[in-house]
């Protein structure tokens, strides 16, 4: 009896906590993997099938609760473009987080957000109007963001999708019944160490000033992560065609490295933008530290005067060994005898830029990249390295400031879930739920030890008066 029950409670204690486990996994990858789902109506999860979880673009501008979740009702906007005031919405009663679903055109993304924001919602749902992967689609701001302050963010979803969910938000508006549930998760993937990018032109002095304001705080965390400059470089199509065969004065490689000429009629050209990448990018590899003070003088005494060339390091003057490093890096770089002209040569440096260039689909500079991903957030020094320091699994003491700063202006200025979101409950549920199986199956085999014992001593009594009793009935004393 023992035995059948103790291994029983066992097995069904183990059972029931393997398939809690499973179903836990599950869900929690589900939860990592999703970034847009749709949660309600049951018609609409239906119509959507495998698509009721789908990639998304995040706009470059608001606040973007980076490793949070939002989930609220769907509404429509009147107009439905959201390019000019919307009509009062009224929306549910207690309703925390709602959010109002446009479509794309005639005005600006951050034009729409700004009117999404007014008429209170906590997210724009923009819907595309053409057929593209909206993954690979910048949601980038234009220079009416400093007119229209924003903190709630903006996500472009697929035009297929949008065009499905639409009817069902106009009815929803229409009748009151089957309102249109979603969930948004903006996944940020931490890691020990963090490798950012900073894309610039060479000629631009944007791009350098932004890369100066924001290199004293990289400096304070070098150890996990770092800003790499990279540039960009073009190619020359109409050498292809003569297989790079003749020299041009924006180039290198024939034309397979081409930069926009920096000051026009003047005296400098492209190949000289390209010998400054080159320069900047040796001298980076050599010493970072070296390479962000350089860059202070390289505004003012050359970008500035329209000077390339030698004209950064005759201004900055690396030490002696550091210069000669820089020298040799450069040529190493060159891939092509003596008998071959260096601006026809090869470069392994400019072809690995142009590749990257080309990989990362960079459309504006300063651009930021974290860990292959674009950034995209304020292009201000605070923000990226906020964002940068989100990105650390275990953020060192500079960041913490920053990350304790982000924790308030989330709980004060941007207000995006309930108290208990939807995921935190059935956390809550799901942990309930097997502290409870534990406790049930731990009391249940206390109660089955108890009753096996008194069962024992039971038969124990009942074996010794049988045993007197036989003894007895044989005229034997015990």
């Amino acid at each position: 009896i023992r035995d059948r029950s103790t291994w029983g409670a066992i097995f069904i204690m183990s059972s029931i906590r393997i398939i809690l486990f499973i179903i836990l996994l599950n869900w929690v990858s589900a939860i990592q993997k999703s970034k847009f789902s749709v949660w309600s109506p049951p018609n609409l999860i239906l119509e959507l099938g495998e698509n009721r979880d789908l990639k998304m673009s995040i706009g470059n501008f608001g606040y973007v609760p980076w490793g949070r979740s939002i989930m609220g009702h769907l509404y429509t906007a009147q107009p439905l473009d959201a390019c000019e005031p919307i009509k009062p919405i009224e929306f549910l009663p207690d309703e925390a987080t709602p959010i109002i679903i446009v479509r794309r055109g005639q005005c600006s993304f951050v034009t729409k957000t700004f009117y999404v924001q007014l008429a209170g919602a906590k997210l724009a749902l923009i819907v595309d109007d053409r057929d593209e992967d909206v993954y690979f689609e910048e949601m980038i701001s234009d220079d009416s963001t400093s007119e229209h302050p924003l903190h709630i963010p903006a996500v472009l979803i697929p035009k297929t999708i949008g065009e499905k969910i639409f009817p069902h938000v106009l009815d929803f508006m229409n009748t009151g019944n089957n309102a249109v549930s979603i969930s948004m998760y903006f996944k940020r993937p931490q890691h020990a160490i963090v490798e950012s990018e900073i894309w610039m032109s060479v000629s631009d002095k944007r791009s350098y000033q932004f890369l100066n304001s924001i290199s004293p705080y990289i400096v304070k965390i070098e150890e996990v992560a770092n800003l790499r400059p990279h540039f960009v470089i073009w190619d020359c199509e109409q050498c292809k065609e003569i297989h790079y065969s003749e020299p041009n004065p924006d180039c290198l490689g024939g034309g397979r490295y081409c930069a926009v000429d920096p000051d026009g009629t003047g005296p400098l050209t492209g190949r000289d933008a390209l010998m400054e990448i080159l320069t900047q990018i040796c001298l980076y590899e050599t010493d970072s530290f070296q390479y962000y003070e350089y860059t202070k003088p390289y505004i003012s005494n050359c970008l500035s005067k329209g000077k390339m060339g030698v004209c950064g390091i005759l201004n900055y003057m690396p030490p002696p060994f550091e210069l000669n490093r820089v020298n040799e890096c450069i040529q190493r770089s060159f891939e092509g005898g003596p008998d071959i002209k260096q601006e026809l040569q090869e470069n392994n440096i400019l072809r690995g830029e142009r590749e990257r260039f080309l990989q990362r689909q960079v459309s504006t500079w300063p651009s930021i990249v974290i860990n292959k991903n674009k950034y995209k957030g304020p292009l201000t020094p605070l923000a990226v390295f906020t964002g940068i320091c989100e990105k650390i699994g275990s953020p060192p003491a500079p960041c913490m400031p920053m990350l304790n700063s982000t924790y308030v202006i989330q709980q004060e200025v941007a207000d995006f879930q309930p108290e208990i979101s939807f995921i935190s409950f059935s956390t809550y549920v799901v942990a309930g739920c097997l502290l409870f199986m534990s406790v049930f199956f731990f009391l249940y085999r206390r109660y089955l030890k108890r009753r096996l014992a008194i069962e024992l001593n039971d038969q124990i009594h009942r074996n010794v008066e049988n045993y007197f009793r036989i003894k007895e009935s044989n005229g034997q004393s015990p």
